[in-house]
């Protein structure tokens, strides 16, 4: 009868153990935004609070930008992207459609370093990056700037 107790107690324990583990998987979180002729879409995959990756999705109208055309807004891009240093980490496309553009950013955050990162326009990283980026306050952040959380 001990040897049963200890059996099943065995199995709890790695049931237990288990079902542990896999809270510590990757997950994933989405936010979207719409605002003055743009979209943006956040895919966040994070592991317990600690952000991995992000991929940001912004589809902007040329009116929203002050352009007419493609070209034009081909040529405001340019003067922005100039400034962005090529940093290991961090992968940006641009899209030029007929009457807006998609640029999608990626940043994997394993790789990127983030002291250099945060100086990127756009990039929106504050307070004490040395244990990386909190999801929790990320969601937190990004709730208070009106985004919504999405499926």
């Amino acid at each position: 009868m001990k040897n049963k107790g200890i059996g099943i107690l065995s199995i709890l324990v790695l049931v237990l153990l288990l079902s542990a583990c896999g809270e510590g998987g990757v997950k994933e979180k989405r936010f979207k935004s719409e605002v003055d002729g743009m979209t943006i879409s956040l895919t966040y995959e994070y592991q317990m609070d600690k952000v991995k990756k992000q991929t940001t999705k912004t589809i902007v109208s040329y009116d929203a930008i002050g352009a007419d055309t493609k070209e034009e807004a081909e040529e405001l891009y340019d003067l922005i992207v100039e400034d962005i240093p090529l940093i290991e980490g961090l992968e940006q496309t641009l899209e030029f459609g007929d009457s807006e553009l998609t640029e999608i950013t990626k940043a994997d955050y394993d790789v990127l370093d983030l002291d250099l990162a945060k100086d990127i326009p756009g990039m929106n990283l504050s307070g004490d990056l040395s244990n990386g980026i909190s999801m929790e306050k990320t969601e937190d952040m990004l709730l208070e700037q009106g985004f919504e959380e999405v499926e």
